[in-house]
Parts: C-alpha cells; sequence; structure tokens
C-alpha cells in the first residue's frame, strides 16, 4: 500500500510542473495592435523610426523580462519537484526504516516468546525430572527401610536365640560350678588338715630355730656394734686430720685471691676508706669466672661496681688443683673483699 502512495504522489508533482509550465506563458508578448482606424493609417505617408525602434525595444524587453519570469517560474517548479521527491525519498525511507523496525521488533518478540516457550519447557522438564526424582528416591528409602526392618527382625531373632543359649549355657555352668564347688570344699578341707599338721611342725621348728638365730643375731650385733665404733672412731680421726689439712690449705687460696683481686681493684674517687663487701663467685675448673656478684653490699654501689669487675679483672683465680677440694669449696664460693687502705 506505501509504494502506491508515493507514485501518486510523485504524478501530482509532475502534473504540478506541467499546469505551471503552460499556464505560465506570456500570450501578451505579440506586438500591440493599434486601435486606430484603418483608414487612418492608410493615409500616413511618413513614419517615425525612432518611435518605432522604441517600440521594438520595449516588445524586446517585455519578452526578455516574459522569458525571465518563466525561466524563475521553471526554477522554482524544478525545486518544488525535487523538493517534493527529495520528501518523497526521505518518507519511503522513514517508512521503510519503520517497517524493518517493525520486522525487528516482530523478530525479538519471537525470540523471546520462542525463549520464554523455551523456558517454560526446560522448566516443565526439570519440575518432572526433580518429581521423578523425588519419586524414587522416596522408592529408594521405601526399599532400604524394608530391608533394614527384615535385617533388624534377623538380628533380633539371631540375639535372642543366642541369649537363649547363653542362658542354658549359664545355668549349666552354674550346676557344674556349684559340683566342682562342693568338691573343691572337700578337698579345701582336707588340704586345710594336713596343711594345720604341717603349720604346727614348722612353727615348732621355728620357734627352736627363732631361738638359735637370736642368740647368733645377738652375738652378731654385739660384735658389729664393737666394729663399728672402732671404724667411727678411725674414720672421725682421719676427717679431722683431712678436715685441718683441707681448711689449711683452702685458706691460703682464699688469701691468694683477695691478693689478686685486690691488685686488680680501683678504688673509685670520692669513695670511703675500709669498706668492705661480700662477694659472691662462680668459677670453672683452673679458675676461670664464670659468674660474680654483690651478697653483702659495701653501701657505696660504685664501690661494689668496681669490686666485681676486678673479680672479673683477676681471672682465671687461684684454685686448688684437687678435684675433691675444688667442688667441695670453690666452684662457687664467697669471700669478703676488704682492700688494704
Amino acid at each position: 500500500m506505501m509504494p502506491r502512495k508515493s507514485v501518486v504522489f510523485s504524478v501530482l508533482l509532475h502534473s504540478l510542473l506541467l499546469g505551471v509550465l503552460l499556464f505560465g506563458l506570456d500570450f501578451c508578448s505579440e506586438p500591440p495592435v493599434s486601435s486606430q482606424p484603418p483608414g487612418n493609417v492608410m493615409k500616413a505617408t511618413v513614419v517615425d523610426s525612432k518611435a518605432v525602434d522604441d517600440q521594438v525595444k520595449k516588445l524586446q524587453a517585455r519578452e526578455a523580462q516574459a522569458q525571465a519570469e518563466k525561466d524563475r517560474k521553471t526554477k522554482d517548479a524544478e525545486r518544488q519537484v525535487h523538493e517534493a521527491e527529495q520528501k518523497r525519498k526521505a518518507e519511503e525511507q522513514r517508512i521503510k526504516e519503520l517497517k524493518t523496525e517493525q520486522e525487528q521488533l516482530k523478530e525479538e518478540k519471537d525470540v523471546q516468546r520462542k525463549e520464554a516457550e523455551q523456558a517454560r519447557a526446560e522448566a516443565t522438564e526439570a519440575k518432572q525430572k526433580a518429581e521423578a526424582q523425588k519419586r524414587e528416591l522416596a522408592e529408594q528409602k521405601k526399599k532400604d527401610d524394608q530391608k533394614k526392618l527384615e535385617e533388624k527382625k534377623v538380628q533380633d531373632k539371631k540375639k535372642a536365640e543366642e541369649k537363649k543359649q547363653a542362658e542354658t549355657q549359664k545355668k549349666k555352668d552354674a550346676a557344674e560350678a556349684e559340683k566342682n564347688k562342693a568338691a573343691d570344699a572337700e578337698q579345701k578341707k582336707q588340704e586345710s588338715a594336713e596343711q594345720k599338721k604341717r603349720d604346727d611342725a614348722a612353727k615348732k621348728k621355728a620357734a627352736e630355730d627363732a631361738n638359735r638365730d637370736a642368740e647368733e643375731a645377738a652375738e652378731a650385733e654385739r660384735k658389729k656394734a664393737l666394729a663399728d665404733e672402732i671404724a667411727a672412731t678411725e674414720a672421725a680421726e682421719a676427717d679431722a686430720a683431712q678436715s685441718f689439712a683441707d681448711a689449711s690449705e683452702v685458706d691460703g687460696f682464699i688469701r691468694a685471691i683477695k691478693r689478686s683481686v685486690g691488685a686488680a681493684f680501683n678504688r673509685p674517687p670520692g669513695s670511703s676508706e675500709g669498706l668492705s663487701s661480700i662477694i659472691h663467685v662462680t668459677v670453672r675448673p683452673g679458675g676461670e669466672v664464670i659468674d660474680v656478684n654483690t651478697t653483702k653490699s659495701s653501701g657505696d654501689p660504685a664501690w661494689d661496681r668496681q669490686a666485681e669487675i676486678a673479680v672479673r679483672k683477676a681471672s682465671p683465680l687461684a684454685v686448688p688443683e684437687d678435684a675433691r677440694i675444688f667442688q667441695k669449696t670453690f666452684r662457687s664460693f664467697n669471700f669478703e673483699f676488704k682492700p688494704q687502705s
């Protein structure tokens, strides 16, 4: 329907142009006919050439003007036809685009409709599958429950039989145990009588042996006490001698340590005379100092620090080579540090 309208519109435009061309022509371009009667013309004997030229020029000017107006109208008609043609083409293009858009919209709607139908079909199929799976699971669960019930019945029956057998065996064992208990009681009674005889004989022999052992133990204890008394006296005498010797040796090493520490001591400026402190020292075999700290301060912290520094400077200290004396006295020891003024 739309192309037919365009054709009609084009025909109307061409008809309008043709009408402009036909009716726009100037039919008055012919020279004007003289209004004077023919009799007068026939009588004229002289013609003014200038008037004729002017008349000719006027006619030519009017003709040129008419031609120009004709050309203008022709151009206007052509322009109108061109504009009408452009409008027609634009309208056809717009109609074509609208038609294309409508077709695209229709296609999109068809696609959407098909997609919606597909989605509904898929949803329906999924729902049917889910329901089928649900039915299958329910059926499987029913079968599993039935199987478990049957297995439970079998197990209960088996347990009942086992319980019955156990009770029967228990009664049998109880009867056997009672029989054995009676036999054991009789045997124990006989064994008890025999054991009593043996115990009485053993007690009598033990009493005799005890009296003899007591006499022998008393004698041995008396001899041991005498030997221990002699050994203790000898050990005490030996320890006293060793302690005296050790004390003398320890005293010598302590004096040597005090001299070496005193030589390394640097008295702090302004410290009082006659200060002293108790210093705890830990050393390795050979006299290497491991640790130093003041257990009783002199009352002057600077003096105490210098005393500890002096002990470290005097390392290794003079210690005995005898491992016994070193471990006993010099592994970790205290000494009073009171340097000479």
